[in-house]
């Protein structure tokens, strides 16, 4: 098994005297503080701090876009100036959406509208979409009511509900895929998905390509996953004792246990062991809540448990807490997806541009400082800095000098909306 280690972000800093940049990389400290993560997952769910199997996601709605099919009401065009054709274009396929060469104006809002189709309030719900194009439509806006990205809910009447605005991205010759998930609203029965714009236009050999989109649901009442399970966050040190978990287990379902282990790697765990069970062996489990604990190597110090789930139909184990030695994790609150928070300490304005610039970094999970890389405009100067406990410490070697934005290098700057193109931006000599 590979080490938890991952290089999570790069998180950009800024003070009055110049840029930083600060790149870390994390792994998982003892869970003494709740709420608690764990490292990885597969078809698991939390719900109020205990775990259990997810419930099956259904695609309810989806479209690869090989031909206009059933799926979709009439295309709307402001003045027919858009051409929608099924192909390909540049070695992607989908739906194209290009400007009518033989019709005059640059306006060419468009909007398509999916047919309603069936949802289950209170479910939790993943839409996603694939696009690409020389127009990046992440920077798209409506018209008064027309032109939007929406998901609209509808109750049994037919009476909308509510909205749920969404962006999307369509870089150059990279199909890209947006997410976005969120709780379908309780009285909801139907959903209909807009896709539009006003803004930005798309003008002669420019584009955009629709590769796929897919709305997908979880009924909170269905079948769960008949398997799952997670990894949890390193242990370090536990002594020899039990292994013990206090869970809810229908009949025919279960919940099982396997053990790992790593060298220690200047204070974060090395490359893992296999998971194993009972006499170190990989293809048992311990299934016993209060089994002895294998022997720990002196030389194998973190220890973490993969915890894994059967279920039947839609029962699924409940496991509210796991028991490692002197460690009880529970409390969980799903995989660790949070970067590190990083806070300046030292005045933003200083008076002396020579002073040490300070940062306090925290974390739900132990930092992994040999990883940590401190860089001043563009250039590392981590070997520049020193680190007490949690906060790192920058020692300039000159002076900084006070870094502005050049508002003359507009050709930089991303336009985000300009109303029917009433301002004219230049560069002025």
């Amino acid at each position: 098994m590979k080490s938890h280690l991952k290089h999570l972000c790069i998180l950009a800093l800024s003070c009055v005297a110049c840029s930083f940049l600060l790149s870390s990389c994390r792994t998982t400290k003892s869970i003494s503080d709740p709420p608690r993560a764990y490292a990885s997952e597969e078809n698991i769910t939390v719900h109020k701090g205990n775990v259990c199997l997810s419930h099956v996601v259904t695609s309810l709605f989806h479209d690869d876009f090989h031909t206009r099919d059933e799926h979709w009401q009439t295309f709307l065009n402001h003045e027919n100036r858009l051409l929608f054709t099924y192909g390909e274009k540049d070695g992607i396929s989908g739906l194209i959406l290009l400007k009518d060469p033989k019709i005059a104006g640059h306006d060419t809002a468009f909007e398509f509208r999916s047919k309603p189709f069936s949802v289950i309030g209170s479910a939790v719900f993943t839409f996603s979409i694939v696009a690409s194009g020389s127009v990046d439509m992440i920077i798209s806006s409506p018209f008064g009511e027309s032109y939007f990205n929406l998901i609209e809910w509808y109750d049994n009447e037919g009476n909308i509900i509510s909205a749920t605005p969404f962006k999307y991205s369509s870089r150059l010759h990279s199909p890209t895929e947006t997410k976005i998930s969120g709780d379908i609203p309780a009285n909801a029965s139907k959903a209909v998905i807009r896709i539009g714009a006003d803004r930005p236009n798309i003008l002669e050999n420019d584009y955009v390509i629709f590769s796929s989109l897919d709305f997908s649901s979880q009924n909170p009442k269905g079948d769960v996953y008949p398997k799952g399970n997670f990894i949890s966050r390193p242990f370090y040190r536990p002594n020899q004792g039990k292994l013990s978990w206090d869970a809810t287990v229908p009949s025919q379902t279960s919940v099982s246990f396997q053990i790992a282990t790593a060298r220690d790697n200047n204070g974060v765990p090395d490359e893992w062991s296999a998971f194993v069970g009972p006499g170190n062996n990989p293809l048992r489990h311990f299934t016993e809540s209060g089994t002895e604990l294998p022997t720990f190597s002196p030389n194998r110090p973190w220890v973490c448990y993969k915890a894994s789930f059967i279920g039947l139909n839609e029962h699924s184990p409940e496991l509210r807490s796991v028991t490692i030695s002197q460690f009880t994790d529970r409390n969980w609150k799903g995989k660790d997806r949070c970067c590190p928070e990083i806070t300046r300490l030292t005045p933003s304005c200083p008076q002396d541009a020579s002073a040490p610039v300070a940062f306090h970094i925290t974390d739900d999970s132990l930092v992994n400082w040999s990883q940590a890389r401190l860089f001043l405009d563009g250039r590392d100067v981590t070997s520049q800095t020193r680190r007490e406990s949690d906060v790192f410490i920058f020692q300039p070697e000159q002076p900084l000098k006070k870094s502005t934005p050049d508002i003359r290098d507009i050709a930089t700057w991303r336009l985000v909306q300009n109303h029917n193109f009433a301002i004219a931006f230049h560069d002025l000599p």
